[in-house]
Protein backbone atom coordinates (compact mmCIF):
# COMPACT_ATOMS: atom_id res chain seq x y z
CA UNK A 1 0.00 0.00 0.00
CA UNK A 2 2.66 2.41 0.74
CA UNK A 3 3.68 1.79 -3.02
CA UNK A 4 0.55 3.57 -4.27
CA UNK A 5 1.27 6.38 -2.30
CA UNK A 6 4.84 6.60 -3.40
CA UNK A 7 3.12 6.85 -7.05
CA UNK A 8 0.51 9.15 -6.20
CA UNK A 9 3.79 11.53 -5.13
CA UNK A 10 5.30 11.19 -7.93
CA UNK A 11 2.70 11.92 -10.22
CA UNK A 12 2.60 14.68 -8.10
CA UNK A 13 6.39 15.97 -8.30
CA UNK A 14 6.07 14.77 -12.32
CA UNK A 15 3.09 17.29 -12.89
CA UNK A 16 4.76 20.04 -10.65
CA UNK A 17 7.62 19.90 -13.29
CA UNK A 18 5.55 19.69 -15.93
CA UNK A 19 3.72 22.58 -15.34
CA UNK A 20 7.38 24.42 -14.24
CA UNK A 21 8.52 23.95 -17.93
CA UNK A 22 4.77 24.96 -19.89
CA UNK A 23 5.26 28.18 -17.16
CA UNK A 24 9.02 28.50 -18.34
CA UNK A 25 8.50 28.12 -21.77
CA UNK A 26 5.16 30.34 -22.28
CA UNK A 27 5.58 32.73 -19.38
CA UNK A 28 6.62 36.74 -19.73
CA UNK A 29 8.94 36.51 -16.81
CA UNK A 30 9.62 40.44 -18.27
CA UNK A 31 6.46 41.03 -15.97
CA UNK A 32 7.28 39.45 -13.18
CA UNK A 33 7.84 42.41 -11.16
CA UNK A 34 5.43 44.13 -12.33
CA UNK A 35 2.79 42.41 -11.33
CA UNK A 36 -0.93 45.16 -11.53
CA UNK A 37 -4.12 43.48 -12.03
CA UNK A 38 -6.28 46.43 -14.06
CA UNK A 39 -10.54 46.20 -14.37
CA UNK A 40 -10.54 44.17 -17.18
CA UNK A 41 -7.78 41.46 -15.35
CA UNK A 42 -9.80 41.01 -12.64
CA UNK A 43 -11.64 37.88 -13.94
CA UNK A 44 -8.34 36.13 -14.57
CA UNK A 45 -7.91 36.56 -10.87
CA UNK A 46 -10.93 34.90 -10.24
CA UNK A 47 -10.49 31.88 -12.26
CA UNK A 48 -7.68 29.84 -10.06
CA UNK A 49 -9.84 30.73 -6.99
CA UNK A 50 -12.99 29.57 -8.70
CA UNK A 51 -10.97 26.31 -10.10
CA UNK A 52 -9.52 25.41 -6.52
CA UNK A 53 -12.89 25.34 -5.01
CA UNK A 54 -13.87 23.07 -8.16
CA UNK A 55 -11.11 20.76 -7.68
CA UNK A 56 -12.01 20.87 -4.02
CA UNK A 57 -15.61 20.07 -4.51
CA UNK A 58 -14.80 17.46 -7.14
CA UNK A 59 -12.32 15.57 -4.69
CA UNK A 60 -14.72 15.69 -2.05
CA UNK A 61 -17.67 13.72 -4.21
CA UNK A 62 -14.87 11.52 -5.14
CA UNK A 63 -14.03 10.74 -1.75
CA UNK A 64 -17.50 10.84 -0.36
CA UNK A 65 -18.48 8.30 -2.99
CA UNK A 66 -15.98 5.54 -0.85
CA UNK A 67 -17.57 2.87 1.22
CA UNK A 68 -16.05 1.49 4.49
CA UNK A 69 -16.56 -1.82 3.05
CA UNK A 70 -14.15 -1.51 0.22
CA UNK A 71 -10.79 -2.97 0.74
CA UNK A 72 -7.61 -0.57 1.47
CA UNK A 73 -6.69 -0.74 -2.18
CA UNK A 74 -9.50 0.37 -3.38
CA UNK A 75 -10.04 2.74 -1.25
CA UNK A 76 -5.98 3.89 -1.41
CA UNK A 77 -6.90 4.07 -5.73
CA UNK A 78 -10.03 6.35 -5.27
CA UNK A 79 -7.87 8.41 -2.63
CA UNK A 80 -5.42 9.09 -5.26
CA UNK A 81 -7.60 10.06 -8.05
CA UNK A 82 -9.81 12.23 -5.87
CA UNK A 83 -6.07 14.06 -5.70
CA UNK A 84 -5.53 14.14 -9.64
CA UNK A 85 -9.04 15.37 -9.84
CA UNK A 86 -8.64 17.98 -7.33
CA UNK A 87 -5.27 19.35 -9.30
CA UNK A 88 -6.85 19.19 -12.64
CA UNK A 89 -8.87 22.15 -12.59
CA UNK A 90 -5.57 24.18 -11.00
CA UNK A 91 -3.54 22.94 -13.64
CA UNK A 92 -6.01 23.93 -16.79
CA UNK A 93 -6.38 27.47 -15.05
CA UNK A 94 -3.13 27.68 -14.82
CA UNK A 95 -2.45 26.64 -18.98
CA UNK A 96 -5.43 28.85 -19.63
CA UNK A 97 -4.29 32.06 -17.92
CA UNK A 98 -0.72 31.37 -19.17
CA UNK A 99 -1.75 31.19 -23.15
CA UNK A 100 -4.34 34.09 -22.57
CA UNK A 101 -2.28 36.21 -20.48
CA UNK A 102 1.16 35.10 -20.57
CA UNK A 103 2.22 38.74 -18.75
CA UNK A 104 0.36 37.18 -15.76
CA UNK A 105 2.95 35.03 -14.98
CA UNK A 106 2.92 36.10 -11.18
CA UNK A 107 -0.70 33.96 -10.71
CA UNK A 108 0.81 30.99 -12.20
CA UNK A 109 3.11 30.77 -9.53
CA UNK A 110 0.24 31.43 -7.17
CA UNK A 111 -1.22 28.35 -8.88
CA UNK A 112 2.55 26.40 -8.51
CA UNK A 113 2.20 27.25 -5.20
CA UNK A 114 -1.38 25.70 -4.30
CA UNK A 115 -0.44 22.35 -6.45
CA UNK A 116 2.62 22.31 -4.45
CA UNK A 117 0.46 22.21 -0.90
CA UNK A 118 -1.84 20.03 -2.46
CA UNK A 119 0.28 16.66 -2.29
CA UNK A 120 -0.92 13.29 -1.09
CA UNK A 121 0.92 11.51 2.15
CA UNK A 122 0.28 8.80 3.96
CA UNK A 123 -0.82 10.48 7.16
CA UNK A 124 -3.34 12.44 5.09
CA UNK A 125 -4.87 8.52 3.61
CA UNK A 126 -4.69 7.49 7.19
CA UNK A 127 -6.82 10.97 8.17
CA UNK A 128 -9.27 11.05 5.41
CA UNK A 129 -9.91 6.96 4.40
CA UNK A 130 -10.08 6.07 8.18
CA UNK A 131 -7.14 3.59 8.39
CA UNK A 132 -4.59 1.92 10.52
CA UNK A 133 -0.98 1.43 9.66
CA UNK A 134 -1.67 -2.38 9.81
CA UNK A 135 -3.19 -1.22 6.80
CA UNK A 136 -0.31 -0.17 4.62
CA UNK A 137 1.69 -2.89 5.71
CA UNK A 138 -1.08 -5.56 3.91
Amino acid sequence: MNQKIRTAQLIHVTQIIGFCIFNYVLGDFKNLDKFKIEGSDFIYVLIPIVAYFLGLFISKKKLDSIAREQSTSDKLTAYISSFIMRWAPLEAAGFFILLVKPELINLNIGVLILLILIRPSKENAKTVLHLRDSDFNS
